[in-house]
């Protein structure tokens, strides 16, 4: 017989954004029927998402999916990358009082940012970690890889 080990959460961090990057559901739809960048098909799967896929009323964006035309540069999704989710982990190390030396395994999971360097070595350089780190960036695979 084989041997599972357990896997405990340990913390978590949930991480909000300024209030300035809220949005309600209708906003959300107008940004991606004025975006011109999506066929109606795709507008009507997002309401869907929108609303029955569990987001609320108050559902952050960043302000540049406001902005017409929309900026969806690498350069913005990697300053919001920065603003979320490199904060989030910042938070959460000094919440448990963690160095980003005792970590040995990261893993990342974004389903439409998917740069090269990864957003693994993005984190790894940012926190400045080691590199016996052991890494595991799941990209475009969407809610599957959660």
């Amino acid at each position: 017989m084989l041997f599972k080990p357990a896997v405990y959460l340990v913390d978590f961090i949930a991480q909000r954004p300024d209030d300035s990057w809220k949005h309600s559901r209708i906003d959300s739809e107008m940004y991606a029927e004025n975006s011109k960048q999506f066929t109606k098909e795709a507008v009507d799967f997002q309401r869907k998402v929108l609303w029955f896929g569990g987001l609320g009323n108050e559902t952050y964006l960043p302000p540049w999916l406001g902005n017409f035309p929309q900026n969806t540069s690498m350069e913005n999704a990697k300053l919001e990358f920065d603003l979320v989710v490199v904060k989030a982990c910042r938070d959460l190390l000094e919440k448990n009082n963690v160095k980003p030396s005792q970590i040995g395994v990261l893993v990342v999971n974004c389903s439409l940012f998917c740069p090269t360097p990864s957003l693994c070595a993005h984190i790894m350089n940012h926190f400045k970690m080691g590199r016996n780190v052991i890494t595991y960036n799941l990209g475009g695979m969407g809610c599957s890889a959660s």
